[in-house]
């Protein structure tokens, strides 16, 4: 049975185009370094990878979430310090104004510097983040929550909880609710300054004191369990990192290639290849032989 020159010429044609093709596709691999290009290449493989790749971009979400808690405690725990640090120098100015051998002079003096830690309190009450959000405003973050009136702080925040997903269905409370704590403080600063000022000895003794005490307490508490916050923001900060880590190995397990051997596929798929070729150029000249006989 004779093969027809144009069967022969098929075939022959079909083959090179396989190895033409697989030459390409060993060609594209070593270049990319990708083994998965396209779903076709390995639609198994490509399921990991999308799986994968859409667990990377909660991850990463999460992070995004997480710098925007650590800027809201970072920036109340500065705060904090900062008014443990004033509350404390009131105190100290309270135990010498309490002294009766304290001249009314000083005692102006004590008063007066009072009244600078109660401007400087109501500066930090309107601590402000990165993003510009009034950390102590509760949802209210566009707005100063503290605002003067005559001798009295006023709270104009609310006391709802600000709350950023840090985890699967993981949510944490990244403000501190102490609107009612920075008034008070600044009521009795403003009673210890009074009494400064009328040289009331009894009450900078026995109220006065105690008052800046309970005020410095109940803060402590609140920077605490900021510290605390921050403290989980670090550890999860460390887990996403090693669970970006490990998403991106299994990735790379599944789309990158072993470049020693993809280098070695790509030259048996060009000897492939350029055999097919030569076996192509020797059916021509075949053919034009039986055509010649013919």
């Amino acid at each position: 049975m004779r093969i027809s020159t144009s069967y022969q010429f098929d075939s022959v044609s079909k083959r090179i185009q396989e190895a033409q093709q697989r030459y390409l596709d060993a060609q594209q691999r070593v270049m990319t370094g990708k083994r998965v290009v396209t779903v076709s290449d390995d639609p198994f493989g490509s399921s990991v990878i999308l799986n994968a790749r859409r667990m990377q971009s909660q991850v990463e979400q999460f992070g995004t979430n997480l710098r925007s808690a650590k800027d809201y405690l970072g920036t109340s725990e500065q705060a904090f310090e900062q008014i443990n640090t004033l509350t404390q120098r009131a105190y100290e100015l309270t135990v010498s104004a309490a002294n009766s051998t304290t001249s009314p002079d000083a005692r102006a003096n004590m008063a007066r510097e009072i009244s600078s830690i109660q401007e400087r309190l109501i500066q930090l009450g309107n601590s402000q983040g990165i993003a510009q959000q009034y950390v102590f405003a509760g949802q209210s973050s566009t707005t100063p929550p503290f605002t003067l009136s005559g001798t009295t702080l006023n709270f104009q925040g609310d006391a709802n909880d600000v709350r950023v997903e840090v985890g699967p269905s993981e949510l944490m409370k990244v403000n501190s609710t102490v609107g009612s704590m920075i008034t008070t403080l600044y009521q009795r600063l403003q009673e210890t300054k009074v009494r400064m000022e009328s040289g009331d000895l009894s009450s900078l003794s026995n109220i006065s004191l105690q008052d800046l005490k309970n005020s410095q307490d109940a803060l402590r508490l609140e920077r605490g369990q900021t510290g605390i916050q921050l403290q989980r923001i670090q550890a999860l900060e460390a887990h996403h990192a090693r669970q970006k880590e490990d998403l991106t190995k299994r990735i790379s397990d599944v789309e990158d290639v072993d470049m020693g051997e993809a280098i070695m596929q790509l030259k048996l798929n060009e000897t492939v290849y350029q055999a097919a070729l030569q076996v192509g150029a020797m059916n021509d000249r075949l053919s034009l032989l039986d055509y010649i006989r013919g």
